[in-house]
């Protein structure tokens, strides 16, 4: 991993923090449920082939903040479907306010470059409201106001 992607992965990760850790402390005293926790996971992908880059946990969900990828044939997908969401060549696709995915799905760091090259996924992981697996987009913009 060159030292300008380390750069930017730990700039990425302070930027992060911050928020996560005041979701943190501003949780209600006497609730059981998990807070949110930092999710930052690097992997090395050989060449040619699939890695599996998290498995989210059941009853659990991952806002997915950002990928990012080495390599022009590189992206993150999601599952055996293979939804791909990671775009951009290379570098790191950015999800404001987040990608949710659910628990039971596993996001893999597909590499077809054929050397071994590196991943990084970075987000939120938090209880999850819904019983399904799978992945989806929340428009946190409606209901802000409420």
């Amino acid at each position: 991993m060159s030292k300008a992607y380390r750069k930017l992965t730990l700039s990425i990760l302070a930027t992060l923090l911050l928020p996560v850790a005041i979701a943190g402390t501003a949780s209600a005293a006497g609730d059981t449920t998990s807070r949110p926790t930092l999710v930052s996971v690097t992997v090395e992908a050989g060449g040619s082939r699939s890695t599996e880059l998290y498995r989210v946990p059941t009853g659990m969900r991952l806002m997915v903040t950002q990928t990012c990828h080495e390599h022009p044939a590189m992206y993150v997908e999601i599952g055996m479907r293979g939804e791909r969401i990671s775009y951009n060549g290379h570098g790191c696709t950015r999800f404001d306010p987040g990608f949710a995915v659910e628990g039971g799905q596993t996001l893999n760091c597909v590499n077809k470059s054929g050397e071994a090259r590196t991943c990084i996924l970075l987000g939120v992981l938090e209880n999850s409201p819904n019983k399904r697996p799978g992945a989806r987009f929340y428009d946190v913009s409606a209901s802000a106001g409420n």
